[in-house]
């Protein structure tokens, strides 16, 4: 997979793994987005 397709699961992941109100999900999805895209993976 390339880089961008590996990131996309992980955050594809991440969202499946969240049970919590959508607006939660908004901002977990935004903040992994955030990481990946300055580098900051944990």
């Amino acid at each position: 997979m390339s880089h961008q397709q590996i990131i996309t699961h992980q955050i594809t992941s991440q969202l499946q793994n969240i049970t919590a109100a959508p607006n939660t999900q908004y901002n977990h999805y935004h903040d992994a987005r955030y990481r990946a895209n300055s580098g900051n993976d944990r």
